[in-house]
């Protein structure tokens, strides 16, 4: 206040800064008293204004610079540019862009190269070149292109909302990690944006709306995402994190497919879900659960996920569920044996993960109908494979890398349906240099490396001859050349790959699909 008279006549006639000070607070409609000794603002945009205007007349850009990516400071840089003279802002808006060139955090570079986006909206007059130098830093980074690239951009907070393009303008993975990162934003100024979504055509994109309703309001959520949605597609999976969203949930009517997170009790499940309509119903650290006898009532479920339901024990339940076709568990060290599913008499697809009792091959329910299987870490020996002569697809990536016998790939070559594999790096190296072994009948093949793994590809022409597809993840290295020898092959998918060689090798009927895009 001592300040501020000097320059402000009226102020200084009231007296004394305390005078003029609590004028102000009686008066000015702009402070307020919370607590003795404390002063704010009624409304912040007054403090933000105020305060650009106070750097500005200091000539203190350095100040708004070096603090521009803190949350409190987004509003101030944009009403100093918006307040700057000529060359003012154009120095400001230049500070601004070099020190996101010069950060290494990468979040925090990206709040300081989207704030630099977002003022130019507040530059009526600025020098093309300072323009130009912010939107082709900015061009880099909208929209993301993966989702983890969507989730760096999100820690920038609401800023992101009005920079992200509209729907129209979108698809494919950007379509998708837009949704995302607007989704891992949340709050009520995210609705709007979501709503542009409603009429994707992308399965997954509804998917990502339908399985962050925990981000935002539940009843305001419910009512503008995930109602229409499920109107519209109701064999669409809804996520469910909260007894409020499962209360909403039941006055629902076009849902096929849950998933539950948390510890929901057995009869607040009973009483929420329709049993008539539920198809898929997936399960997650439902500790309250005991006895699947619950599921009873649930005639039409075809697939069930059981995952950290800790508390189960007896599998016999799951046999009087008429359509259960696919069957997931992992974490439930109660669960056994897995050999009492045997009387599950549509029983096809058996997904074992972690933390499940495992007694082998031979365990296994149904071997014989069995399409798809899925073995835990305890899995070593797959001499018994063979009895799975039904078998179209294969997951192995989770089961140890130390697979026996040492010809276990001959034996998955006697397999006459089987067309999907799945491996991890170290299983796949085993099957390429392993002695008189081919596998001509599998077409697709999945391989799940840790970040920065190799991949060996050397014979896999001469292994696997009846390729057709090819996915790889986060190989660090990666020499193409070795597919050419695939007669058959039409598309290699390559997620978060490093350095990728010899895709010049490939023949112009191969499609090479590489996420996210250069």
């Amino acid at each position: 206040m001592r300040r501020l008279q000097p320059s402000v006549p009226r102020l200084a006639e009231v007296g004394t800064p305390e005078e003029a000070l609590q004028l102000l607070l009686e008066r000015s409609g702009l402070l307020r008293e919370p607590a003795t000794g404390a002063v704010s603002f009624i409304h912040r945009t007054f403090q933000d204004f105020l305060g650009a205007r106070a750097v500005l007349e200091e000539r203190d850009m350095g100040m708004l610079v070096n603090n521009a990516h803190v949350d409190q400071w987004e509003d101030v840089v944009q009403m100093a540019v918006a307040q700057a003279r000529h060359q003012e802002r154009a120095d400001l808006l230049t500070r601004l862009r070099e020190r996101g060139d010069r950060e290494k955090d990468a979040a925090v570079q990206a709040r300081l190269r989207l704030l630099a986006l977002a003022s130019l909206e507040q530059a009526t007059r600025l020098e093309p070149t300072v323009r130009e130098a912010i939107e082709d830093r900015a061009a880099r980074m909208l929209p993301p292109r993966s989702l983890r690239e969507a989730r760096s951009l999100a820690q920038t907070g609401p800023l992101l909302l009005g920079l992200l393009p509209r729907a129209k303008d979108l698809e494919g993975d950007e379509e998708l990690a837009t949704v995302h990162a607007i989704c891992q934003i949340g709050g009520d100024a995210a609705i709007p944006r979501l709503r542009e979504f409603l009429g994707t055509s992308q399965s997954a994109v509804r998917a990502q709306l339908l399985d962050h309703w925990d981000r935002f309001d539940t009843l305001v959520y419910a009512e503008e995402i995930v109602r229409p949605l499920l109107e519209t597609g109701p064999d669409e999976a809804v996520t469910v994190r909260s007894p409020a969203e499962l209360d909403a949930l039941r006055t629902m009517s076009g849902y096929q497919r849950v998933s539950l997170r948390g510890d929901f009790g057995p009869e607040e499940i009973r009483t929420s879900l329709n049993p008539r309509r539920l198809r898929e119903l997936r399960l997650h650290n439902t500790l309250q659960l005991e006895d699947l006898e619950l599921l009873s009532v649930y005639p039409e479920l075809e697939t069930l996920a059981l995952q950290g339901c800790r508390n189960v024990k007896d599998p016999t339940p799951l046999t009087r569920l008429p359509r259960l076709r696919r069957l997931e568990l992992r974490d439930l060290p109660q669960f056994e044996p897995l050999l009492k599913l045997s009387d599950c008499p549509a029983l096809e697809g058996l997904l074992v993960g972690a933390e499940v009792p495992w007694r082998g091959l031979s365990d296994l329910p149904r071997a014989a109908e069995l399409r798809l299987l899925s073995l835990p870490p305890a899995a070593a020996q797959l001499a018994e494979i063979v009895h799975c002569r039904g078998l179209e697809e294969l997951r192995l990536q989770d089961a140890s890398d130390r697979v026996t016998p040492d010809e276990w790939g001959s034996l998955l070559g006697e397999l006459p349906d089987l067309r999907r594999l799945t491996l991890s790096p170290q299983q796949l190296s085993m099957l390429l240099f392993a002695p008189r072994t081919e596998i001509p009948q599998v077409t697709h093949l999945t391989v799940r490396a840790r970040p920065g793994a190799p991949v060996p590809l050397r014979r896999i022409a001469r292994r696997l001859p009846g390729l057709e597809e090819i996915h790889l993840s986060q190989v660090s290295e990666l020499d193409l050349g070795s597919l050419a020898g695939l007669r058959r092959l039409r598309l290699v998918r390559l997620s978060y790959a490093g350095e990728i060689r010899g895709a010049d090798a490939l023949p112009d009927s191969v499609e090479l699909d590489i996420h996210p895009h250069p």
